[in-house]
């Protein structure tokens, strides 16, 4: 019982990881994206 609880953490935490890079990438897809905008509008002006 004990193995499956700790077994079950380290899913959960892997989980949480891939979570965590899908952000990650998701922050900096949408900044650069943000940076892009900013870029052609200061060139337009």
């Amino acid at each position: 019982m004990w193995n499956w609880a700790s077994h079950s953490r380290i899913n959960d935490y892997s989980t949480l990881l891939d979570a965590g890079q899908d952000a990650a990438w998701l922050i900096a897809s949408t900044s650069a994206l943000a940076e892009r905008m900013v870029d052609s509008s200061s060139d337009r002006s």
